[in-house]
């Protein structure tokens, strides 16, 4: 009932039963597994689990209602656009087999970015906003590199008023040490566009690698904004000044490599790498001592 959106309720039900000492293994696995075994396989603790904390059973219960909702909307939406979605992608589709929601942010009334696989193979996504400013972007990607003398991998998309449909885009490898240097060089317009445009986000999940072709499938940060603050303290000021000069620079496209806090406790400190230019984040773990 709450596998879904309720994790962080399991990760705390583990760990008070850890810390009462309900819990038997001598390895973290065999804890989980006696978890497994002893609680949630117990129908009546995982009612009690659920009344106890209601409101993530509302949730999930809400969630569901929401995931029928959107797929009879698609349904509906395939029949209203199916010439369209024939003429743009040149596929014959017809009833949908499989539905995947949550590929993206959650929109009004539990609406996300959906990957729809049709009975045929083909693979489409289902946008819960228009795609205007995709397209626009797409235009302006393309006039760059027409200007720079190379090619562009341009993203299939039918936009309409409040929704969309865009193509699937499949990572690939490069073959030669020119394609990679040539996915670079685009990579580059990419990051010129993000920067001027003041966009963020553009991590990994944001960026598909498609060949010698980087290819962004996520416009939902263009263009980006500035919040002003003067801040009331010094330490508010100075800390405010940093974070407009980091947003103001090439380094908040996401794109570029960038250090960030994963996870700390009192001693120790997480620290990863991520970036959109490979989809990786590498982990470290920096100790900091602190006085006994």
């Amino acid at each position: 009932m709450l596998e879904n959106i309720c994790i962080r309720i399991l990760i705390l039900d583990i760990s008070e039963k850890k810390s009462n000492h309900e819990l038997y293994g001598f390895t973290v696995h065999e804890e989980y597994n006696f978890y497994i075994k002893h609680f949630w396989k117990n129908e009546s603790y995982k009612c009690d689990l659920a009344i106890r904390y209601a409101e993530g059973s509302r949730l999930q219960k809400l969630k569901e209602k929401y995931f029928v909702i959107l797929q009879n909307e698609i349904n509906e939406k395939i029949n209203i656009d199916k010439d369209m979605i024939s003429k743009k992608f040149h596929e014959n589709m017809n009833e949908f087999q499989m539905l995947n929601k949550d590929q993206g942010d959650i929109h009004k009334n539990g609406r996300s970015v959906s990957k729809i696989e049709f009975d045929n193979g083909s693979i489409l996504y289902y946008k819960p906003h228009s795609l205007d400013k995709d397209i626009k972007y797409q235009q302006l990607y393309k006039y760059l590199c027409e200007k720079a003398g190379i090619s562009c991998r341009e993203v299939k998309c039918l936009s309409r008023p409040t929704y969309g449909w865009e193509e699937n885009i499949e990572n690939k490898s490069c073959n030669t040490k020119e394609e990679i240097e040539r996915y670079y060089f685009r990579l580059g317009i990419h990051l010129f566009l993000g920067y001027a445009l003041g966009a963020t986000d553009l991590h990994g999940e944001n960026i598909v690698a498609h060949g010698e072709y980087p290819v962004v499938i996520d416009m939902e940060t263009y263009p980006g904004y500035i919040t002003k603050n003067n801040g009331s303290s010094t330490e508010e000021k100075a800390e405010i000044k940093i974070r407009e000069k980091i947003m103001t620079s090439v380094l908040n496209t996401d794109i570029l490599r960038a250090v960030s806090t994963l996870f700390h406790n009192e001693r120790e400190k997480k620290i990863c790498l991520c970036h959109g230019m490979t989809g990786n984040l590498l982990t470290t773990v920096a100790r900091i001592l602190l006085p006994l």
